[in-house]
C-alpha cells in the first residue's frame, strides 16, 4: 500500500469515527509536515464527508436514549444509584452505536455543516519575554533554553518542559498557553506532570518549579496528571478555587458563566473555596454555581466527566443549551435558540468527537424535536 492510500485509508476511519488512537497520531503527524499535506487531508476530506464514504454512520439508536431522569435524588445512596444508573445507560448506548446505521440520508441541507469540522492541535505559547509562538504550525520549530529548562514542540499536539542539568538559572518565568475555540493541545510540564486541554483555555505557569510549591493557574477545562511529590504539593488556582493535589488525576472545568467543576478520578485533593475546605476521594466531584456561590459534593460517573479527553462526547439527560455550550467550543461555531424553551429539550448520547459537525446535528435532529439551520455566521435552533 503507498503512502496516500494509507493516509487516505486513515481519513476514511476518522471521518466515520473508527479511528484508533495510533492511527491519529499518524495522521496528525503527517498532516503538520506541511501546508501541502494539510491542503490535502482538508480535500479528501470534504471529499469523504461528501461521499458515500461518510453516509454509512456507525450511530446510535436514539429511541432508545430518549431517557429522562424524572426524580430528584438527593442523599448520597440516591446520588450513587443515579450514576450506576447513567453509566449503564452509556455503555448500552456504545453497543447499540456499533450496530446501527444511519444509511443514505438524503436531506437536502446534509452537507449544510459538513465544512464546520473538529478541533485541531493547536494552541498559542507566550515565553516570559512576551514572544508568542503559534504551536501546531508545521514550519515553526521551538529551541527554547532557559531557567534551566529546555521546550520542545514535536507537533504531535504536545509541548514539553524538559530539565536540563546543564542549563543553570534559578530565575522565575512564566509562560501561558492557551487554547482557543476549535483547539485542543497537550503539556507536559517541568516536574513530569501532564496536562491535556479542552478547548478554550489557559494556563499560565511556570517554566520551572521553585520553592516549597509547584503553582498554576486555570481558564477553561483541563485533566491535570499531577506527578507525585509529597514535598513539593501542587495548586491549580481558579477563580473561585484553590486546589491542592500531590500525586493525582483529575478534571477541572471553569468556563466563564457556568459551574466549576473538580471531578476527581484517583488520588486525593483538598479543595479550597473561600475559608471552607473540602476532601475529595476517586469518584467525587464538586461543583460551585459561579452566581449563587451554592457547593455541592456529589458521587458521579467520573467517566460522564471525563471523556472528552478519549474522544468521545457522552451526554446524560442534558439540556441543550449545555450541550451547545459543549459544540460551540469544540467546532468553533455560535449557536442561537429560535426560542427560548427549547435550551431545555434534553438529550442523551454518546458520539465520537471527530465527525464533522454536520454529523452529530443530524443524529440530534433524528432523535428530537429539534431542527438546526445555518444562517450566515451561525446555527439557528428551531422546533421541528
Amino acid at each position: 500500500m503507498d503512502m496516500n492510500q494509507k493516509i487516505l485509508n486513515l481519513i476514511i476511519a476518522e471521518t466515520n469515527g473508527n479511528i484508533d488512537r495510533e492511527g491519529l497520531v499518524e495522521l496528525n503527524s503527517w498532516k503538520n509536515e506541511s501546508n501541502k499535506n494539510k491542503e490535502l487531508y482538508d480535500r479528501w476530506r470534504r471529499m469523504c464527508l461528501k461521499t458515500d464514504l461518510s453516509l454509512k454512520w456507525d450511530t446510535i439508536n436514539m429511541n432508545a436514549s430518549k431517557f429522562k431522569f424524572k426524580s430528584k435524588i438527593s442523599d448520597k445512596k440516591g446520588y450513587k444509584a443515579y450514576y450506576q444508573l447513567a453509566a449503564a445507560f452509556i455503555a448500552l448506548l456504545i453497543t447499540i452505536s456499533g450496530v446501527i446505521y444511519f444509511i443514505n440520508y438524503k436531506d437536502n441541507n446534509q452537507h449544510r455543516f459538513a465544512e464546520i469540522l473538529p478541533a485541531d492541535a493547536r494552541a498559542v505559547l507566550t515565553l516570559s519575554d512576551g514572544r508568542t509562538i503559534n504551536l501546531g504550525d508545521s514550519s515553526i520549530r521551538i529551541d527554547e533554553k532557559i531557567s534551566g529548562i529546555k521546550i520542545n514542540d514535536n507537533h504531535n499536539g504536545i509541548i514539553k518542559y524538559e530539565s536540563r542539568p546543564e542549563l543553570k538559572n534559578t530565575e522565575i518565568l512564566f509562560n501561558n498557553l492557551e487554547i482557543k475555540r476549535g483547539q485542543t493541545y497537550k503539556l507536559a510540564l517541568s516536574d513530569g506532570s501532564r496536562v491535556q486541554f479542552n478547548s478554550e483555555s489557559s494556563l499560565s505557569y511556570p517554566v520551572i518549579f521553585t520553592g516549597n510549591t509547584r503553582e498554576v493557574h486555570l481558564k477553561g477545562e483541563a485533566f491535570f496528571d499531577i506527578a507525585h511529590n509529597p514535598d513539593k504539593p501542587f495548586f491549580i488556582n481558579t477563580e473561585k478555587s484553590r486546589i491542592k493535589v500531590e500525586g493525582t488525576s483529575f478534571n477541572v472545568k471553569v468556563y466563564e458563566g457556568e459551574n466549576e467543576e473538580i471531578t476527581l478520578v484517583s488520588g486525593k485533593v483538598n479543595v479550597e473555596i473561600g475559608e471552607e475546605s473540602y476532601s475529595l476521594n476517586p469518584g467525587q466531584q464538586i461543583s460551585i454555581n459561579t452566581t449563587t456561590d451554592e457547593i455541592i459534593l456529589n458521587d458521579v460517573d467520573v467517566d460522564l466527566y471525563t471523556s472528552w479527553k478519549e474522544g468521545v462526547f457522552k451526554f446524560v439527560d442534558l439540556p441543550m443549551a449545555d450541550i451547545v455550550n459543549v459544540l460551540s467550543r469544540w467546532y468553533d461555531v455560535e449557536f442561537d435558540f429560535e426560542n427560548e424553551i427549547l435550551k431545555e429539550e434534553r438529550y442523551s448520547g454518546a458520539i465520537t468527537k471527530y465527525r464533522s459537525l454536520d454529523y452529530i446535528l443530524n443524529i440530534i435532529e433524528k432523535t428530537n424535536d429539534l431542527k438546526f439551520y445555518y444562517d450566515y455566521d451561525k446555527i439557528i435552533i428551531k422546533e421541528k
